[in-house]
């Protein structure tokens, strides 16, 4: 299996997906324009703030929209679907985050947090693996579902068909979104 790994939004993934520039793209549900692909959802992850080591709110066992509002933030840049997760969660809180800083790049969030530029929300699984982030939940909790998307109507490559095989089968019994 050749495989190659792009990084991008949901939406570009999606779109490589629609034009046929790529075979599968993993992307975070709810894409709102999904006709005629299909998709296995593959996990679901609570979103967390992720906060500098030390940063005075670092020891609370959960922390709300509101205990944030004054907070720096990074997030990812327009287009990506956790940032409109993350503004519509500020939104139905009746709050406007401080946005300093936007980039494409997942691991350049980490290392903005981890260096006190700001604070931000990512998957827990996205960021178990780092000892100068502190991840505290959120109340209410956020989750996200992440999932493969393909179009059934393209040539798919008989190894993009068994990993896609395997991963539904993998994933199996997993609630969330499967189309055609």
């Amino acid at each position: 299996l050749d495989m190659r790994i792009i990084d991008g939004d949901s939406f570009a993934s999606l779109e490589a997906v629609r034009k046929e520039k790529i075979h599968t793209g993993l992307i975070i549900f709810p894409l709102t324009e999904m006709p005629g692909m299909s998709s296995i959802p593959v996990t679901q992850q609570e979103l967390v703030v992720c906060l500098p080591l030390g940063h005075p709110l670092s020891g609370q066992p959960f922390l709300t929209l509101q205990q944030l509002e004054a907070e720096p933030v990074v997030l990812y840049n327009e287009g990506f679907v956790l940032r409109s997760i993350i503004l519509n969660a500020y939104a139905e809180a009746g709050l406007k985050p401080k946005i300093e800083i936007s980039t494409n790049q997942f691991l350049t969030i980490k290392a903005l947090v981890a260096k006190g530029a700001g604070i931000s929300f990512l998957p827990a699984i996205a960021v178990n693996d780092t000892d100068a982030i502190v991840t505290v939940p959120l109340n209410p909790q956020i989750h996200v579902t992440i999932g493969l998307v393909w179009n059934p109507n393209s040539f798919l490559p008989p190894a993009c068909k068994a990993f896609i095989d395997f991963v539904q089968e993998y994933c199996s019994g997993f609630p969330g979104p499967v189309s055609p």
